[in-house]
């Protein structure tokens, strides 16, 4: 992976700025924290192997880890000394080594060094192994440069696609690549799997890679990736932390009664159900209940930016 080979987004474009800017500056970069956060397959990966690529290239000394790897003894020789230190998966750092991992940064911060993260979420989101990241570390985080790369747009995928067809020598219309992208869904590695099919497509019918033949190659995986209540309530009780069936149920507490209205608030925007459907679906409640859930939702995510940034992003797997 290299910057130039990288397809920029406009949901990556911030993240690919602040990596090549880094970059560009070399030995001597102004900030010396970094932290880069997103969904899986939204380039994170690729960003920091791409800065690697260019260090590796300009033979300054750096060091490509993940947070599970991390060990606080080694913190004490050679990531204290290494000049660029990037650490993949912060989610994945273990609770009893954070402490380690301030410490570490605490030194490079105050010798010049630069430290690059990437996360599942922002910093103060994370939920490390059962635990949130302690203030400590949060606070060292906070001190650098936060990053955040979103889930991909149908146009985005669109554009990844036939980027990645036109390396591949693929030849579509654009309207299969406008439903290929809006049936799909996904972000980077997802789609990539799509390339690869459809190149293994295009040996079997080399001069007639039509839309129809296509369309019924991909029609089962469409059909698996179409928004169901059931996928609603399978992402949004996994989300919470509650039992899918609770959902259905007559419990009303409110640990219960949030994602109910969440998941009613979904089904509403990303299916043709009707409202007495919906009701029917969560434990035979009627459609005044689903609209007063879905207006209530409605209501919160105006004042509430953690749970918009959740509905949000439940939004965006499921589409």
């Amino acid at each position: 992976m290299s910057f130039s080979r990288f397809i920029q987004l406009p949901e990556n474009c911030s993240g690919f700025l602040a990596i090549r800017n880094l970059a560009r500056e070399g030995e001597a970069p102004e900030l010396t924290c970094l932290v880069l956060h997103g969904p899986p397959g939204a380039g994170k990966s690729c960003l920091v192997e791409a800065l690697a690529h260019e260090l590796e290239k300009a033979a300054i000394a750096h060091v490509l880890m993940t947070a599970g790897q991390f060990d606080p003894e080694a913190a004490d020789g050679a990531l204290r000394q290494v000049g660029w230190l990037i650490i993949e998966d912060l989610q994945h750092l273990l609770p009893f080594r954070a402490e380690g991992l301030s410490m570490l940064l605490d030194h490079r911060q105050a010798h010049g060094k630069f430290t690059i993260m990437t996360a599942s979420r922002a910093p103060h989101e994370l939920v490390c192994k059962g635990d949130g990241l302690p203030p400590r570390l949060l606070s060292r985080l906070a001190q650098g440069l936060t990053v955040g790369l979103d889930h991909w747009s149908a146009s985005s995928r669109q554009l990844f696609l036939q980027e990645l067809g036109r390396r591949c020598q693929l030849s579509l219309s654009e309207e299969t690549w406008a439903w290929l992208a809006e049936n799909l869904g996904g972000n980077g590695r997802q789609l990539e799997s799509v390339i690869r099919q459809l190149q293994s497509l295009s040996t079997d019918h080399p001069y007639n890679l039509s839309f129809d033949v296509v369309a019924r190659h991909f029609q089962e995986q469409a059909d698996e990736r179409r928004p169901s209540v059931d996928r609603i309530v399978h992402k949004v009780s996994g989300h919470f932390g509650v039992k899918a069936r609770h959902l259905q149920s007559g419990k009303r507490a409110r640990q219960v009664m949030l994602p109910r209205q969440v998941s009613m608030y979904l089904a509403r925007r990303l299916t043709q159900l009707s409202l007495q459907q919906i009701g029917a679906y969560f434990g035979g409640r009627d459609h005044t209940t689903v609209l007063h859930a879905c207006r209530k939702v409605e209501q919160t995510l105006a004042g509430d930016a953690d749970l918009s940034f959740a509905v949000r992003k439940l939004q965006a797997e499921l589409q």
